[in-house]
């Protein structure tokens, strides 16, 4: 349960800490006063969407605080501890939000992303406002309310999932068999490419060899007579050969004489040795170095083959030979479509059966769970002023989805579909693919799968005898729809069905009460009281005969200061409770017929409230 609420410089709320009770929580006050500040104030810590307008003009921050008593709540106190969030039975949410419409949020001091809190607030608190009294009449929203009674958020998440894979599925499926559409000319076009490449079959290193070969031939005479030359000097009588053969000679007898001149004459020796090798190697090079036109031109012509190569995938022949291996492996490709995409289609078709396997289930938990919320709702609208209100809850085939097959009007609920693999990876049905085809036969119909199922749902209302039910948003006004609305929540809270773990967060009313007056808001504080012993409640009100209820009043009440205006809340008890009350009646609180008429207001809530414990 919420244990208490702390804001600071939040819009027109200078500072203020609300501590409340189990049971029932009222707030009350004048319009405007700002009780509905204080449930932003928990939307924000609980997750909300930060904005810098909401901060208190001049100050540099927004605080909220919000203190929550989860020690019922096992489960959700291991898995903080298993995120390393220390806790002890207590959970502290702080959210601060500066000036510049920058963010924290912390959980028991520790720093947590904002999505951490959001997957939290739901255990934490259920928020009711207006505006969901409206969204009840969306389909999308009464499916959720179905599916939060029938506890079928698991399979709901499978079959979501599984669609999910399908339509990813489908993506490929469709990237294949648009490439199999273009896999002749693209097949060509690959293999001309590679043909290409192929024809001129480039070496690594294939460049530098050839400009080395080319340069030699274009200065082959200039390169045999330099060449001759030198091997002429080297190797002539009198060359250097014999003058170091003579000079290695002449340091051998000396060092005969002289031990130290050996060294000297071995490396003369030596000196000879390499010079002779050298010699006959420019010998040879002599003799080779001839001009070859014929080879010229084929050398050229092989680098302008691999320059074209160059040009057209480089920058560099490493660039040609790594496009070569993609090419191989895209015509490779081309060739495995043959045994992807049936194996592809296989597995989707697979996947298929099992989301539908999945849906059927839902679908059927849904009915199950449709009559008995109806019978619930009905019974507690009965309570709520409209006793011969009939509510009708249909479970029936949704009309568009992310997949469409097909499925033989007479099959067994129970048996497979005939499966049409045209599935459009949109929210519109579509018509089947050419290599897909669905059974166009009078015994099949079209199924639309989501990811939500294969449902869709109405709630719809009968609110006087006679009358056929019909659809909320098209028989229903304000007060009715905050009466079914009050209906629904209580159903959540108290159905068999509903989540143990639900139960220990907090349930916010928003002036849910609008539209009802007399003795249907008796009615409807009976109702949200009696919700009050299963779970925590904050309820803001215009209502007396709501307020009377309450196991703890507070009063929202706004001061105009010299500078700004500042929101304050107080716990009112006693006599000032019941001056509350006659403002709330009449909207003065001193007129003796309001005053007394509150006391016997409270007192009558207090005994149907004993009576009710």
């Amino acid at each position: 349960m919420l244990a208490a609420l702390r804001v600071q410089d939040f819009a027109v709320i200078e500072s203020v800490e609300l501590t409340l009770e189990p049971g029932l929580n009222v707030l009350s006050g004048e319009t405007g006063a700002g009780k509905s500040i204080v449930v932003g104030a928990l939307q924000l810590a609980l997750g909300g969407r930060a904005r810098s307008d909401i901060v208190r003009p001049g100050c540099r921050q927004a605080l909220v605080e919000a203190v929550f008593d989860i020690s019922s709540d096992e489960a959700l106190c291991d898995k903080l501890r298993d995120s390393g969030i220390q806790c002890e039975g207590e959970l502290v949410v702080r959210r601060i939000i500066t000036a510049r419409g920058r963010s924290r949020a912390y959980l028991n001091g520790r720093l947590c992303a904002l999505n951490e809190l959001q997957q939290l607030a739901p255990r934490l608190a259920d928020i009711t406002s207006q505006h969901e009294s409206v969204a009840l009449t969306d389909p999308s929203q009464q499916l959720h309310y179905l599916d939060h009674y029938a506890v079928a958020g698991p399979l709901r998440e499978a079959v979501a999932l599984s669609v999910d894979h399908i339509a990813q599925l489908d993506h490929q499926l469709e990237t294949l068999r648009e490439q199999e559409r273009q896999r002749a000319e693209r097949e060509a076009f690959i293999r001309y490419q590679l043909d290409t490449i192929n024809n001129v079959d480039p070496r690594p290193d294939e460049f530098a060899s050839l400009r080395q070969e080319r340069a030699r031939l274009r200065h082959a005479n200039q390169l045999s007579q330099v060449t001759r030359d030198t091997a002429r000097k080297l190797q002539a009588d009198q060359g250097v050969c014999d003058q170091l053969a003579r000079a290695a000679a002449d340091l051998m007898q000396a060092a005969a004489l002289d031990d130290s001149l050996s060294d000297m004459a071995h490396a003369c020796e030596s000196c000879w040795t390499q010079v002779q090798e050298l010699a006959t190697s420019v010998a040879d090079y002599a003799r080779s170095a001839h001009a070859d036109p014929q080879r010229l031109e084929e050398v050229n012509e092989r680098l302008f083959l691999l320059e074209g190569l160059v040009r057209q995938h480089g920058p560099t022949l490493a660039h040609v030979l790594a496009k070569r291996d993609d090419l191989q492996r895209q015509l490779d490709a081309l060739d495995q479509l043959a045994t992807t995409l049936p194996a592809l289609e296989k597995k989707r078709a697979k996947r298929l059966r099992t989301a539908i396997k999945q849906a059927r289930q839902l679908s059927r938990q849904r009915r199950r769970a449709a009559e008995r919320l109806a019978n619930t709702a009905q019974s507690f609208l009965r309570q709520l002023g409209m006793p011969t209100a009939r509510v009708k809850i249909t479970v029936s085939p949704r009309s568009n989805g992310v997949v469409r097959y097909t499925q033989k009007a007479s099959a067994a609920p129970t048996s497979e579909p005939a499966l049409a693999l045209a599935a459009a990876a949109t929210t519109t049905a579509a018509p089947p693919t050419s290599s897909a085809k669905t059974v166009a036969d009078t015994t099949s119909k079209a199924v639309y799968l989501a990811r939500d199922g294969i449902d869709q749902v109405q709630f719809q209302i009968a609110t006087n005898r006679g009358m056929e039910p019909r659809a909320l948003r098209r028989i229903a006004s304000g007060g009715e729809l905050s009466r079914v609305l009050l209906a629904m929540k209580r159903s959540l809270s108290e159905g068999a069905a509903s989540a143990p773990a639900a139960r220990c967060g907090v349930q916010v009313f928003d002036e849910v009460d609008a539209g009802i007056g007399g003795a249907t808001a008796d009615k409807v504080g009976q109702a949200v009281a009696a919700i009050a012993p299963h779970r925590q409640v904050l309820c803001i009100t215009h209502l007396a005969a709501i307020a009377a209820y309450a196991d703890a009043h507070f009063v929202v009440d706004k001061r105009e200061g010299k500078k700004a205006t500042a929101t304050l809340i107080k716990r009112v008890e006693g006599k000032t409770r019941v001056a509350e009350l006659a403002r709330m009646l009449t909207g003065k609180q001193t007129a003796k017929t309001s005053l007394r008429a509150a006391r016997e207001m409270l007192a009558a809530a207090h005994a149907i409230n004993t009576v009710a414990a």
